[in-house]
């Protein structure tokens, strides 16, 4: 329904960059959208080349799409070099150049950065456990990560399985994991 309720603020004004911006996002989230979603943020980032939000969400649309995460990277620098303060922009960052090889380190920059502007942020210390899981010797900052994702919001499954996971990864700690890993089959079935 917010379709043509767009197109129809478009007709009006087709400089309208919000209603670019938010036309790309609603068509991002249907199926077979994303090609329409790219086109609306394009149009949107021509009429205001500094908009922080259309180059979050056009990083976002070529994040969805095999092959695009080079320039996913991109169109996220380019967000935070307007707005650097844009946790979403650097954690979506931090995602993509995690499963970019060989960037995992600028990862855990990106999600520290978030950290420092909230450290109540249980996504933030779920992702860099994440991330420093890839690391060889850097198992236990994980655990820290992690203990403090679900220290933040105790009903976070996805934290309480990738504890559960370290933790059994060290020896003597498996009854540890498997309470984590049960925790998250209640929260989560």
């Amino acid at each position: 329904e917010a379709i043509p309720e767009f197109n129809t603020a478009l007709r009006i004004n087709p400089d309208y960059v919000e209603a670019h911006v938010d036309l790309g996002a609603v068509l991002a989230d249907m199926p077979g959208g994303l090609p329409e979603a790219i086109a609306e943020y394009e149009l949107a980032l021509r009429i205001k080349p500094d908009s922080a939000e259309a180059h979050h969400n056009l990083g976002n649309a070529l994040a969805k799409i095999p092959g695009r995460g080079a320039d996913a990277i991109q169109q996220y620098e380019t967000a935070l070099r307007i707005n650097p303060a844009d946790t979403d922009a650097r954690t979506n960052l931090a995602v993509a150049m995690t499963q970019k090889p060989g960037h995992v380190t600028e990862a855990i920059s990106e999600y520290e950065a978030v950290l420092k502007i909230n450290p109540d942020s249980a996504e933030a210390h779920s992702n860099l456990g994440a991330a420093l899981v890839l690391i060889p010797g850097r198992l236990p900052e994980a655990i820290h990560e992690y203990e403090e994702a679900v220290r933040i919001h105790p009903a976070f499954a996805e934290a309480h399985y990738n504890l559960g996971s370290a933790l059994a990864k060290i020896p003597g700690r498996l009854p540890d994991a498997l309470a984590h890993y049960q925790t998250a089959i209640r929260i989560r079935p």
